[in-house]
């Protein structure tokens, strides 16, 4: 066990905003405990009973039960993130944007609901805006999954109620912000590609530590050669080159290594192997600096090879970077 504890991981499952099946995730739990850490998964008071905002109210008590109780779970009080998919990404966004500011909770209030690192895979960050984009499904209407979990109303016809429940409505420059990365696929059919991008160009503009990182670039066809060329592409790390031209030089890569290898699956999965390996020896040499650590892309060889886990390597990494390189228990995690 490492001095202090183990790290904490609140980890909150998609579900619409209905009932979760938490034990159904219990592969990937698995799977973050062997990379050392201690999981909390998060079963919330879902949108058929209650309204927002106790789906996130939930997820902080959880923070402050695991503070509470780090002696108990032998982990570490002062390296806690949150991690969660679709439904489950919109609530950690909300509770880690908002800390021990409302909407909060009485519950444990003793204990700090503060985090070092929030880990978002697709969630919806603007209700107002999901309709604008493609989806299969209407984002508006008072029966879908937005519409309940604000009460049951029209998310267009109640801003009301649907701005105070978007993570995008608690962003601004005066207010820390965990570091956060962002993982959505750019085809995804539910949850709009744009909801991501929408969130990561606001907290880029506002100076906070963000990242991206999508398994296809938006638009281009879904192939493996594809998907490696942008992980190449975002490890060699050019964060001022504008998203057309990465795109660009995605395709010409992909093209490139499907003339080389004629799609052999085999080069491909061996070359993601040596590339996450190589990367992974730049960033300890570099001194676990969090964009590098980020960067490295350490478990995108078991994403690429095993494509279930949708790089939970990588985003273990990533908190475990924000928790190494923080100067202080909570709050934004700075790199050398």
């Amino acid at each position: 066990m490492p001095e202090g504890g183990w790290p904490v991981i609140v980890f909150v499952r998609g579900s619409a905003f209905h009932e979760q099946n938490v034990t159904d995730y219990s592969n990937y739990f698995v799977r973050i405990a062997e990379q050392g850490y201690v999981v909390a998964a998060l079963k919330y008071r879902h949108s058929d009973i209650a309204p927002f905002p106790v789906q996130m109210q939930d997820c902080k008590t959880a923070v402050r039960f695991m503070r509470k109780n780090a002696e108990r779970f032998h982990c570490n009080k002062d390296r806690i993130a949150l991690w969660g998919d679709s439904s489950g990404g919109h609530t950690v966004l909300m509770a880690g944007f908002t800390g021990n500011r409302a909407p909060d909770t009485d519950a444990y209030a003793e204990e700090s609901a503060e985090v070092n690192a929030i880990v978002d895979w697709h969630g919806p960050t603007d209700f107002a805006k999901m309709n604008f984009y493609p989806s299969s499904q209407n984002h508006s209407d008072p029966q879908c999954p937005e519409g309940v979990v604000i009460g049951g109303g029209d998310v267009l016809e109640h801003p009301d109620l649907s701005a105070p429940a978007s993570p995008m409505t608690y962003l601004s420059a005066d207010m820390p912000t965990p570091s956060t990365l962002i993982m959505h696929g750019g085809r995804d059919q539910l949850v709009p590609f744009n909801q991501s991008c929408r969130l990561y160009a606001t907290l880029k503009a506002l100076g906070k530590d963000v990242f991206i990182f999508s398994s296809i670039t938006p638009a281009m066809p879904v192939t493996d050669s594809v998907a490696l060329a942008h992980c190449v592409w975002c490890s060699i790390g050019f964060p001022i080159v504008c998203d057309l031209l990465r795109c660009a030089v995605d395709l010409l890569i992909a093209v490139l290594l499907r003339c080389v290898t004629r799609g052999n699956q085999l080069f491909l999965t061996i070359f993601g192997l040596c590339w996450s390996w190589f990367c992974d020896l730049w960033c300890k040499k570099d001194g676990f600096r969090h964009a590098d650590a980020f960067q490295c892309l350490q478990g995108f060889a078991s994403c690429f090879v095993m494509p279930d886990l949708r790089g939970m390597g990588l985003c273990c990494r990533f908190i475990s970077c924000c928790r190494s390189a923080s100067g202080s228990p909570v709050g934004v995690p700075r790199g050398g």
